[in-house]
């Protein structure tokens, strides 16, 4: 076991940045559990979610050192500064809005246009890879271009991954070009991509494939 401090931001601007000095083992411990014991034994109003604990649910995404990460998925160092996600509305300390997800997949009509159920719905690895997103919104944080506020001019990668589940999906007789424009996906053409925890390529398999049709 190890003395680490983690600083935590924490405020409706983010004003407030906390030291925690905690016992842990280094290599081993993972940043939520280090906010586990933050919450249960420091502050039980630290604000933070999570849910399996273990890369599944997508909830306990944060910033690490200015960093979209897994919490549970990044080993705590020493002198770590622990953020909300950026770019995104934040409800309380570590806790950013989710709901606007289902709202935007819904406003935007992000779903099966035209399904063809006669054929073997077999999938791709493109589309096995896509179907990894657990809408962590840890992409949208780390995109140059993303910010909450103009969501009409640029959906941002998590929609853009949405919109390629539904190009390959393998009942899918839909192209769905026009909507990849609509959603500003042409704003990528000079990005090298954006981060995705779970290692889905969001530029080569949700992005490039559009643009490449685009370009033609």
């Amino acid at each position: 076991m190890s003395e680490i401090s983690i600083y935590v931001k924490r405020g409706a601007n983010l004003q407030t940045t906390e030291k925690f000095t905690l016992d842990l083992s280094l290599g081993d411990s993972t940043v939520l559990e280090a906010l586990q014991i933050i919450q249960e034994e420091f502050d039980d109003t630290l604000a933070i979610r999570y849910g399996c604990r273990f890369k599944q649910c997508g909830l306990c995404a944060v910033t690490v050192n200015g960093n979209p990460r897994m919490g549970c998925m990044t080993k705590v160092k020493d002198g770590m500064v622990v953020g909300p996600l950026e770019h995104l509305p934040i409800q309380k300390d570590l806790v950013v809005e989710r709901r606007f997800i289902t709202e935007n997949i819904k406003n935007k009509k992000l779903f099966p246009q035209t399904l063809n159920h006669s054929i073997n719905p077999v999938t791709t690895k493109e589309f096995d890879i896509l179907s990894k997103c657990t809408d962590c919104q840890s992409c949208l944080s780390g995109c140059p271009e993303y910010h909450f506020e103009k969501m009409d001019s640029f959906a941002g990668p998590l929609f853009f991954v949405k919109l390629a589940q539904l190009q390959n999906h393998p009942q899918n007789e839909h192209n769905y070009l026009e909507k990849a424009k609509e959603l500003g996906m042409e704003m990528c053409k000079g990005c090298a991509g954006c981060p995705c925890p779970y290692g889905i390529p969001i530029k080569k398999l949700a992005i490039n494939p559009f643009l490449n049709e685009l370009n033609q």
